[in-house]
């Protein structure tokens, strides 16, 4: 050991630090320990608390997920034909993480499809809520030329990504518009009561018709790809692919010869027509006029096409067979007549004399034949549609019983057809106007009624299921255009759903009654609906002119110097073959005026295109097969 110099012996011991040495040495472990503490901490929220996010993260850096939309199931008439199915299309998507200056994008965007910057942020903005690697839909369906283009500039946006896909399409346009309904895509608060979370955003749903009734069928499934991309975002290889599931095909029974027969049949007037199997209640056709294009929303539609459409002349968008409520004037007297046979008011012989008018109350109730039509029974009546008959027999036998029997034949009630938006109608009587007037029911209001006028209201396809319910005579069927949804890939089928059958208690021969009377109004000799009259059939039908407003109101004007929107609405029923009926359809022209002139060719059209009495358009036959088994 070596000795220092100078120094005592006592000092070669080192002796222990002051007590200011250990406080500060135990400040620096404690400062130690909390440091690795607070990193050690860190790595474990991030290794272990958060490592499932990052973990995703890291992999969404390197893996894309792309949607492989389902393909949505056909609507096909019930001869196999399409009434909408898809078409193939491209679509331009944006992948936000991808995209590293979205004005600019958008910008360049804008001038190859010459829109509006601020459109496309809007399209953009939609998906606010959707995680950043999944795409949001810009364009739906891009012109070859634009595809091209905007091919030829994808290095220039980052983010940007071209696809093929396929969008929704109708055959027959504005044909089946009010049928078919259209799709579009679905909304922030139908995501939000989408508990199941069957959807995302940027589906496309069903908003109306049929597209919206069947969606659960139609819709099918969306499948999704995995792609492992490099640094740049470019496909490498397959990592994994669920295959979207087709929809279901829809079988209904419209038959499109029919449909198109009828639509063409009504030239430029507005209304509505049904044409109704009376056997089963299937639905053969339903026109609504003016009709749309449900092309316009397979894509997306503008804003100034959709205004035109919602406030249009004659409102395009409206649904009139099912939703538009009228009086339904004449054709409501084999209700009246009905209603009178069976409460035994008035009998097959029972004649009333019609002199042009009919005082009650000391007000004359007038015919539509100023010198009248002398004496008349039941079948005459419906024949020549008697007025002064109808007065008399809605007197005797009153309101209540006219509405038992209107309801029995399925007006006033809702049919339960399988598309929305249905409306119901009034059918009144003492009770209801009660409970919604809180006023009472006075005699000379069933007068008026019982020509089906005042508060009768009815809807064309109402009208048709009562044209139906008396040329069968002993039931109402729930009328239904949907008839099996079928699985493309199994080949299992199945039905829509029950069709609700409602029973008639009407006397065989009273119903022969008025079926006879209504046999006579095209063919006997003084019958108002001769034009619906179709060579080596027999067709039976009513006629029926509905008040849109008093004539008092424009007294001194001739009817062709009204102004269109005054004029009557014009209505025609029919059914045939009168033995064994196979067809029952009603016809409503807005301001028609007369149902002889404009409403019963319609009707004419839609017989002889159904039993295939005219070339058949769809199959080729240009002389026409009477149809044996519809």
């Amino acid at each position: 050991m070596i000795k220092p110099q100078g120094l005592p012996p006592e000092t070669w011991i080192s002796k222990p630090p002051p007590d200011r040495w250990k406080g500060r040495f135990r400040l620096l472990m404690l400062i130690v320990l909390l440091v690795l503490g607070l990193l050690g901490f860190r790595l474990f929220e991030l290794q272990v608390l958060q490592g499932g996010y990052f973990r995703e993260m890291s992999e969404n850096n390197r893996i894309k997920v792309r949607i492989l939309p389902a393909i949505r199931g056909q609507i096909i008439d019930r001869n196999g034909f399409p009434i909408a199915n898809t078409r193939p299309a491209f679509r331009l998507l944006l992948i936000p993480e991808d995209v590293h200056n979205k004005a600019d994008v958008l910008q360049k965007l804008a001038t190859i499809l010459k829109k509006d910057p601020k459109e496309l942020e809007e399209r953009y903005e939609r998906y606010e809520r959707q995680p950043p690697f999944l795409p949001r839909i810009i364009e739906r369906d891009l012109s070859w030329e634009t595809f091209v283009k905007t091919k030829a500039h994808l290095s220039d946006m980052p983010g940007v990504e071209l696809e093929i896909a396929t969008v929704r399409h109708y055959p027959y346009g504005e044909l089946f518009g009010h049928i078919t309904g259209y799709i579009g895509e679905i909304s922030k608060g139908q995501l939000e009561k989408d508990s199941k979370r069957t959807y995302r955003m940027g589906d496309m749903t069903g908003k109306t018709g049929l597209e919206a009734f069947y969606e659960a069928e139609l819709r099918g499934r969306n499948g999704q790809r995995l792609l492992e991309v490099d640094a740049l975002g470019r496909p490498k290889s397959l990592l994994g692919e669920e295959t979207p599931v087709v929809g279901n095909t829809l079988a209904t029974s419209l038959d499109i010869p029919t449909q198109m027969a009828g639509y063409l049949a009504f030239g430029p007037h507005k209304g509505a027509a049904v044409a109704i199997d009376p056997d089963t209640g299937e639905v053969l056709a339903l026109i609504s006029k003016p009709s749309y294009d449900p092309n316009l929303f397979a894509v997306g539609i503008d804003r100034a096409t959709w205004a035109s459409l919602a406030n249009g002349p004659g409102k395009p968008l409206i649904n009139k067979a099912i939703t538009g409520v009228y009086p339904p004037g004449s054709t409501f007297k084999p209700a009246v007549a009905l209603a009178g046979l069976e409460s035994r008011k008035i009998g097959p012989n029972n004649r009333i004399s019609c002199g042009g008018s009919f005082w009650f109350g000391g007000r004359a109730f007038r015919c539509w034949k100023k010198g009248g039509h002398g004496g008349l029974n039941v079948v005459q009546a419906l024949e020549q549609s008697c007025d002064v008959f109808f007065y008399s027999v809605g007197n005797w036998v009153g309101i209540d019983k006219i509405a038992t029997y209107a309801k029995m034949l399925g007006l006033g009630i809702a049919t339960g057809i399988d598309l929305p938006g249905e409306r119901t109608g009034t059918i009144p009587s003492t009770a209801w106007k009660k409970r919604v007037l809180k006023v009472k029911w006075y005699p000379g209001e069933t007068i008026s009624c019982a020509i089906g006028q005042g508060y009768v209201t009815v809807t064309p396809l109402q009208l048709a299921l009562f044209t139906s319910g008396l040329a069968n005579g002993q039931r109402i069927i729930a009328p239904r255009i949907g008839k099996s949804v079928r699985n493309p890939d199994t080949g299992a089928q199945a039905q829509t759903g029950d069709r609700p059958v409602r029973g008639l208690t009407l006397s065989p021969k009273n119903l022969s009654l008025v079926q006879e009377g209504l046999l006579a109004v095209v063919e006997g000799q003084r019958g108002t609906g001769k034009r619906a009259k179709i060579p080596n059939l027999r067709v039976a039908g009513k006629t029926g002119t509905a008040q849109v407003v008093k004539l008092s109101t424009f007294k001194g004007y001739s009817l062709g110097a009204l102004p269109e929107r005054y004029r009557d609405h014009a209505w025609f029923i029919a059914f045939a073959p009168y033995e064994h009926p196979k067809i029952a359809v009603a016809v409503l022209v807005e301001h028609g005026e007369h149902g002889a002139t404009t409403a019963a060719p319609v009707a004419k059209a839609m017989i002889e295109a159904y039993l295939r009495l005219v070339p058949n358009p769809l199959s080729g036959d240009m002389h026409g097969t009477a149809r044996s088994n519809p």
